[in-house]
C-alpha cells in the first residue's frame, strides 16, 4: 500500500470479525521491503463494513464521563490561545470530541466519508460536517491550524492520498495529530486475532513510526514527534473477546478500570504521531 512492493509474508491469517460478527474472515500480511502491516487483498467495498458501526452511535452520559477520565491521554488537547484557531477533526465517531472542541476554538469542522452520517453529525452537533475530501479540500484549503485524526488512518486505503489532504487543508506552520492502534505493542503480540485493535475486517492498515516519517518528508511536514498513550478499551475489549469469542458490552466496561491501571503502567496500545507542516512550496 505505501512503497508498492509486491513480495509479503503472512502476519496473521484467517482473522474474525470478532467485534461485530458480520464479515467472513481475513488475512493481513507485512511487506518484505517496508514491514508495512496491511489486510491483503484489500476489500472492494469498505463501506459495507460500517453497516450499524457502535462508534458512529452516540454514546449516554455515563459512557462520556468514562471517556473523559480514562482516554484524556489518546486525544488531542489544545493548549491555552486555541480560541483564534480553526480545528478540523478527520473522522468523527459519535462527535463527542466535535462537542467538546466548539468551546475551544474559534471555529470547528467536521470530515466523515459517508454522507447520512455526516449529516447526522452535523444535525447532532450544529458543526459543518463534510462528506467529500474534495469538496474540504476545495472550500477549506490552507485555513486550518489543527487537524485531528483519532483512529482513522488505520480505516484508508490511500495514506498518500490522505496525507496530501492533511496538507491541502493545512496552514504553514499547523499541527497534524494522530492516533493509531500499535500493531507491534504487547497487547498485539498477547491476545493476536483476538486483539480488539486488529478489528478486522474494519481495520486495513497498521503504519508505524518509520511509515509515518516517510509520509511526512514526501508530504512536506517536519519530522514526527511520536508517544504512546494509554487507552484502556482496546485491552478491556480484548480480554471480552479472550473470554466469550465477542466484544461483550458489559465485561468491557467492568474490565475498564484495571484495564486504565495496565495501559499507564505499560501504555503501547496506541501510538500518537505529532507534525507541523513546514512552510515551504512542496508539492
Amino acid at each position: 500500500m505505501l512503497c508498492g512492493a509486491v513480495d509479503a509474508r503472512p502476519w496473521l491469517t484467517n482473522c474474525p470479525d470478532y467485534y461485530l460478527q458480520k464479515c467472513v474472515p481475513v488475512d493481513y500480511v507485512e511487506c518484505a521491503a517496508c514491514s508495512l502491516i496491511q489486510q491483503y487483498p484489500l476489500p472492494h467495498d469498505v463501506s459495507a463494513l460500517y453497516a450499524d458501526y457502535p462508534v458512529h452511535t452516540a454514546r449516554s452520559t455515563v459512557q462520556r464521563l468514562a471517556r473523559r477520565i480514562f482516554q484524556r491521554q489518546v486525544y488531542f488537547r489544545p493548549e491555552g490561545g486555541s480560541k483564534h484557531l480553526t480545528l478540523l477533526d478527520y473522522g468523527c465517531g459519535d462527535g463527542t470530541f466535535l462537542r467538546e472542541m466548539k468551546s475551544r476554538f474559534k471555529t470547528v469542522y467536521g470530515f466523515e466519508p459517508g454522507d447520512e452520517h455526516a449529516s447526522s453529525l452535523a444535525g447532532q452537533t450544529g458543526v459543518p460536517v463534510d462528506s467529500s475530501a474534495e469538496t474540504l479540500c476545495a472550500e477549506r484549503s490552507g485555513t486550518v491550524d489543527v487537524i485531528t485524526a483519532h483512529y482513522v488512518l488505520e480505516h484508508v486505503e490511500d495514506l498518500r492520498g490522505t496525507f496530501k489532504t492533511f496538507r491541502t487543508l493545512l496552514k504553514p506552520g499547523g499541527t497534524l495529530y494522530i492516533a493509531v492502534p500499535n500493531i507491534r505493542s504487547w497487547e498485539a503480540r498477547l491476545f493476536r486475532q483476538r486483539w480488539h485493535g486488529l478489528d478486522a475486517p474494519r481495520h486495513l492498515v497498521f503504519p508505524e513510526a518509520v511509515h509515518f516519517e516517510k509520509l511526512a518528508k514526501e508530504s512536506g511536514f517536519n519530522t514526527p514527534q511520536f508517544s504512546f498513550a494509554a487507552f484502556p478499551n482496546t485491552l478491556s475489549a480484548s480480554l471480552a473477546t479472550l473470554l466469550t469469542g465477542r466484544c461483550h458490552p458489559a465485561l468491557l466496561m467492568g474490565f475498564i478500570l484495571p484495564c486504565w491501571l495496565v495501559a499507564l503502567a505499560a501504555p503501547q496500545g496506541t501510538l500518537i504521531i505529532q507534525m507541523v507542516r513546514e512552510n515551504n512550496s512542496f508539492l
